[in-house]
């Protein structure tokens, strides 16, 4: 938190902290160099606490891995006084999609299948899959009173 000073004295600055989940092992599976979830949330609460507006990015949603953590991580986002959460689906584009298969295939082959057949029409999941992950995320938001937005 180095430009912690320059944040504070901005009425503007905004930052937000991505995280992809609260389990450790999966971040670090596919993020081996990223800071721990509760560092991550440290560093949130440390700056909404000089007055800045932060809160989380949860990005990407990597599926059938992370969606039943969803609630309890808004949950912590709120508890570490975050302002709002967004969020995004995972998008598989380029050779990332091979290079996310054979992480997928190292630590989780029994869903390598799930994988290939939620994204068969391209690098997004599934329509579906996006509704259901969209009210999904609302519901949870609206519970823990956060916003679902950026706020302006």
């Amino acid at each position: 938190l180095r430009d912690v000073d320059l944040l504070r004295r901005s009425e503007q600055s905004l930052v937000t902290v991505s995280m992809m989940s609260l389990d450790d092992v999966i971040n670090h599976q596919f993020e081996p160099l990223v800071p721990s979830a509760i560092d991550r949330l440290q560093i949130l609460k440390q700056l909404v606490d000089v007055g800045v507006t932060a809160g989380v990015a949860i990005f990407p949603i990597l599926p059938y891995l992370v969606e039943e953590g969803l609630s309890e991580l808004v949950h912590k986002v709120k508890m570490f006084h975050g302002r709002y959460v967004v969020y995004k689906h995972l998008e598989l584009k380029g050779a990332l999609k091979d290079q996310y298969l054979q992480i997928i295939q190292q630590f989780y082959p029994e869903l390598v299948g799930k994988y290939k057949k939620l994204y068969c029409e391209g690098y997004s999941p599934s329509d579906q899959y996006i509704r259901e992950l969209a009210l999904q995320m609302d519901t949870i938001c609206r519970a823990e009173e956060i916003a679902c937005t950026i706020p302006l």
